[in-house]
């Protein structure tokens, strides 16, 4: 009795797929004509239609002009004071106190791993 069932079922399974995917289809078109026909209802680009013929003027603003910074140049007079050293010390640079140091000591040579190809 199973067997007379089975392709009944398999025929109203595939049915109502079909039919699922036909709705879908019909449901898609129905909303593109929906949301198309209120787009050009609602965005057609005219102009709205309202109680003002002109719209109001509104003042261009002027143009930006640009001027150059105002420059205050103040010179400032100071006696000559010779004699000292040139610079305060420590300001200047330095050269070291020691000469170079000693290079570090090479690497150790690598650990010997012999085989009996190959002895240390």
């Amino acid at each position: 009795m199973d067997r007379a069932s089975e392709p009944a079922v398999r025929d109203r399974a595939i049915r109502v797929v079909r039919g699922a995917t036909f709705a879908g289809v019909v449901g898609a078109l129905g909303l593109t004509w929906v949301f198309a026909n209120l787009a050009e209802a609602y965005f057609s680009g005219k102009p709205p239609q309202s109680s003002q013929a002109n719209p109001p003027t509104v003042p261009v603003a002027a143009v930006p002009v640009q001027k150059p910074p105002k420059v205050i140049k103040t010179i400032v007079h100071r006696p000559y004071q010779g004699g000292g050293t040139t610079a305060p010390s420590g300001s200047g640079p330095r050269p070291p106190a020691n000469g170079p140091g000693a290079a570090p000591p090479p690497p150790p040579p690598p650990a010997c791993i012999s085989t009996p190809s190959k002895p240390c």
